[in-house]
């Protein structure tokens, strides 16, 4: 059975899919349209990673990227667009998963 994350390789211990992620993060970006739209396309490109066994909590999806790898994405994205909403996005998104002082990468 494949519980390991498609990008780190870490196990995936917070199983909510990328689409479940998503739908707060675009909710946090409605009137910033044009950084909804970079989240969508990272989301794109990362559902062509092989589908593991493990399934989301919240729909019952397949999920193959952890969320810590799916909010580091967006993090970095939003940092290299706009650090003060990359911020806000830590401040709101982090939940434990994200540590502030020290990123795997």
């Amino acid at each position: 059975m494949e519980n390991n994350c498609s990008l780190c390789g870490y196990e995936i211990t917070n199983p909510l899919c990328m689409g479940c992620i998503k739908k707060g993060v675009t909710e946090f970006l409605t009137h910033r349209p044009h950084l909804a739209e970079d989240v969508e396309n990272i989301s794109t490109n990362l559902k062509y990673f092989s589908l593991g066994t493990t399934r989301c909590v919240s729909c019952k999806r397949k999920v193959s990227v952890c969320s810590y790898c799916f909010y580091m994405k967006i993090y970095h994205l939003l940092k290299r667009k706009n650090e003060s909403i990359a911020e806000e996005f830590i401040r709101l998104f982090n939940h434990g998963i994200i540590p502030t002082a020290q990123f795997r990468y």
